[in-house]
């Protein structure tokens, strides 16, 4: 399904949809490491919910669910309630 939404600034570009009470969202980078993303109710890092992707030297895809409890890298969120999806 093709998102509505985007915005494409210098780098990266964001597109989003919203069906009904889910987000639907796709980040598109050139990168040589990794792309993140979060959503914070304030607006900052602290408090956010962030996804980081990589792909590996290989080609294989990795993404971690993450949580910043501060400005610093985010700890992995183990609080996934049912585990594998996002909460």
């Amino acid at each position: 399904q093709q998102l509505e939404n985007a915005y494409a600034g210098p780098a990266p570009t964001l597109y989003w949809n919203v069906v009904e009470d889910v987000i639907q969202i796709k980040i598109t980078a050139e990168t040589t490491g990794w792309v993140g993303f979060g959503i914070s109710p304030e607006g900052t890092m602290v408090n956010s919910d962030v996804v980081i992707g990589w792909v590996s030297d290989n080609g294989d895809k990795f993404f971690d669910d993450r949580y910043a409890v501060q400005y610093s890298e985010p700890i992995l969120d183990v609080n996934m309630v049912p585990p594998g999806e996002n909460n």
